[in-house]
């Protein structure tokens, strides 16, 4: 196993999403974007990305034979906000279908999907909002 991808939304900018990400889509166009947090979250003047009903994509995909990687470990944060939306991060294989989807939802639950059919589900509130 190698390591495929890393990000930090610490060092660059809203218009340099895509030299990461393979796509970035939602049903409201121009809300994706990298801020700055507000100075009250863990990690205060770092960057964060706001995700408003919208969601990012990545290729799991190995570069070199255009292959699906099959095992990977991600690590995953963001910053939640009450009442906020759904905010979804999918990792796609190499026919452009979804393969693991993460998903925070309104009430503060992580699920993880494989494919469309949930694999895991916390608790309600296991995020806690506004961290």
């Amino acid at each position: 196993m190698a390591l495929v991808f890393m990000d930090s939304f610490d060092h660059y900018a809203t218009d340099d999403l895509m030299k990461k990400w393979d796509y970035e889509g939602g049903y409201i166009w121009g809300h994706n974007y990298i801020g700055y947090t507000l100075g009250m979250q863990r990690r205060p003047n770092t960057k964060y990305y706001y995700a408003a009903d919208h969601w990012i994509e990545k290729d799991i995909v190995d570069t070199i034979t255009g292959l699906d990687i099959y095992t990977f470990v991600i690590g995953y944060a963001c910053y939640y906000q009450t009442g906020c939306p759904e905010m979804y991060v999918n990792l796609m294989n190499a026919s452009r279908n979804n393969k693991i989807q993460l998903r925070t939802t309104t009430d503060g639950k992580v699920k993880i999907y494989r494919g469309g059919t949930l694999l895991e589900e916390t608790p309600q509130n296991y995020v806690s909002p506004n961290t």
